[in-house]
């Protein structure tokens, strides 16, 4: 008995939970927008501008930006808007591991209020990342005293000497990690490291001076980065690279190295490929055979030689023969719908632009706009019409904006749909940088909505106006997420529209080829999402042999990014290693329990 209560005493369980403060007000009557153009390429950016209502949790810089290197190392991250006039309790707080701040101004609601609470976390040991302004009066007596818990002392705000700056200390390797700092640097903020247990990895100073001042700081208890040393953004196009190396930033801060971390990318060593298909443009005639649909195009040149899982959803007002639809739309969704290797998903019923305002995507005789008939209606209409007696509609493609609110994503899963969209992910010439590969999910109140994982051909078309056989770029975008890390699994994105011309169709074909030519491990978009739950569910225990895994769900894999050696005889649940990239990815089998014993 005592051994037994010796064993369980010395499981610590890892916390993977970030608390991330926004504040609001910042993004007030803004339009956030993806636009801009690459100097480097000499290329048009793509463009996706999204009128902001001042409100959402997934219009701030973490989310843009640091979430996504956070879910790679295992994290998940909890947003909160420090303007609701209340912080959250102790209690509330015993989970997280780290708070983190990275806000664009110093103008809050009440800051003193913020201070204090930071100031509370300190004291129970929390860690707090800071990134650009400190957000609430950075002169305080709390502000100083949030600096001085954190080992360092801020002797003054943002200075601009952009002629007389020199650098004193630069770990290229943490600072320079998209972009040099080469003619660049601006200002400075004044803040100096006091613990000698602090890890300094920027220093400046003007060159007039004997002082120097620290911008890029690992403490004990957090770090700070100030905001001209995060990312280069160019003032007139919007273009944005990492200066920060965020991956290797947050994982020395948050004291992540030699954890396992649980992936998404990855089942038995291969990379992860899944397919979805909006339904836009089901009943668009083709320029390739002028008597087909777009869709009968895709059903023939695609779907039916490429026989590996697909997620297809329509539109029910597209096909319904009482709106948009005839006997030719029925057919060719039942025949789609009637393969092995296709699951079946709504588009929306009408396909709704902006699921927040309740904007309608097509106008439609007798129908007011209802979230219920988008989802449930939707879904029954196929369930009743187009698919046959041993199939059921699983998933939920969100339409337009992809901005589904509370209620609607409570109502997918009161109607047993998954559901996916919203935030492609670009990582090519045009977007050189992991600043434009976005997170798993958007939070929505108490829900996580899954985002799709690559742009479309609707972004890479401009808008689906020019350059029709563009879509193929998308190939640049899995091989940067796939080297010199693997932070993706492979996800094919299109619409039916793409059946309409020749140089598009091309392109969605070389796509496949390339894709099918690398080792990957083709599942259902349903699939998938159930991983993701796994990542939020998963428990990790520190053991005094290893660890100990938990509450995996459907995840199969974890990932040690340095070297280590499991002992495969003394483990337990696990399939299979495999090395990639440097990373080392753990198989776990079906059934538990998990346990990973690291040699000595």
């Amino acid at each position: 008995m005592l051994m037994s209560f010796l064993s369980y005493a010395e499981e610590v369980e890892v916390k993977r939970d970030i608390l991330a403060l926004y504040d609001s007000s910042e993004g007030k009557d803004k339009k956030m927008g993806e636009y801009f153009e690459n100097p480097h390429a000499g290329v048009r950016g793509k463009q996706k501008v999204i009128l902001s209502k001042g409100n959402r949790s997934d219009q701030n810089l973490i989310f843009e930006a640091l979430e996504m290197p956070l879910n790679y190392l295992g994290m998940k991250v909890t947003y909160w808007d420090v303007n609701q006039g209340h912080f959250p309790s102790s209690i509330e707080m015993k989970k997280y591991r780290a708070v983190m701040s990275w806000f664009e101004d110093n103008i809050m609601t009440d800051p003193h209020a913020y201070g204090q609470w930071l100031i509370q976390q300190l004291k129970e040991g929390r860690k707090v990342i800071i990134l650009g302004e400190v957000g609430a009066a950075p002169d305080s007596e709390e502000a100083r005293d949030v600096f001085k818990r954190m080992g360092l002392e801020w002797k003054g705000g943002k200075k601009e000497s952009p002629w007389r700056l020199e650098i004193t200390k630069k770990v290229s390797q943490m600072v320079e990690f998209e972009r040099s700092f080469s003619n660049e640097v601006k200002n400075y903020v004044q803040v100096k490291s006091q613990n000698p247990q602090n890890k300094v990895y920027l220093s400046v100073k003007e060159r007039s001076s004997l002082e120097s001042f620290d911008e890029v700081i690992k403490t004990p208890m957090g770090g700070y980065v100030a905001q001209e040393y995060t990312f280069y953004e160019d003032q007139n196009t919007g273009f944005k690279q990492w200066r920060l190396n965020p991956f290797l930033f947050l994982e020395e801060v948050l004291d992540l190295k030699h954890v396992p971390h649980p992936d998404v990318t990855t089942l038995e060593g291969k990379r992860i490929l899944f397919i979805h298909v909006d339904g836009d443009g089901f009943i668009n005639v083709s320029q390739i055979k002028h008597k087909q649909y777009s869709s009968e195009i895709v059903l023939e040149e695609i779907l039916r030689k490429f026989k590996i899982p697909h997620t297809i959803s329509v539109i029910a007002a597209e096909v319904d023969e009482k709106h948009y639809g005839n006997s030719q739309s029925i057919r060719v969704a039942k025949d789609i719908f009637s393969l092995p290797t296709v699951e079946a998903g709504c588009h929306g019923y009408s396909h709704p632009m902006d699921w927040e305002t309740k904007t309608m995507g097509m106008n439609l005789r007798g129908y007011t706009f209802s979230t219920e008939k988008e989802i449930v209606g939707c879904r029954n209409f196929i369930n009743q019409h187009l698919l046959q007696k041993n199939k059921k509609v699983t998933m939920m493609l969100w339409s337009g904006m992809c901005n589904p609110p509370e209620e609607a994503i409570a109502l997918t899963q009161k109607a047993g749909l998954y559901n996916i969209n919203g935030h492609e992910s670009f990582f090519d010439e045009d977007h050189p940088s992991y600043f434009y590969v976005k997170p798993l999910f958007r939070q929505v109140g108490e829900y996580a909505q899954p985002l799709s994982r690559a742009g479309s051909e609707y972004l890479y078309t401009e808008f689906w106006t020019e350059n029709y056989g563009a879509f193929k770029n998308v190939i640049e975008t899995f091989k940067r997420t796939e080297n010199p890390r693997r932070i993706s699994p492979i996800n094919i994105y299109y619409h039916f529209y793409i059946g309409e011309r020749s140089a598009a169709l091309n392109s969605l074909k070389a796509i496949y080829e390339w894709v099918l030519s690398q080792p990957v491990f083709p599942i259902f978009t349903t699939h998938y999402i159930d991983i993701l739950q796994g990542f939020l569910s998963v428990k990790i225990f520190k053991t005094s042999s290893g660890w100990k895994v938990e509450d995996v769900g459907k995840l199969r894999t974890l990932r040690f990014d340095q070297g280590i050696e499991i002992d495969l005889k003394k483990s337990r649940g696990i399939k299979g290693i495999k090395t990639q990239g440097g990373a080392f990815y753990i198989s776990l089998k079906d059934v538990g329990p998990y346990e990973l014993v690291v040699k000595k």
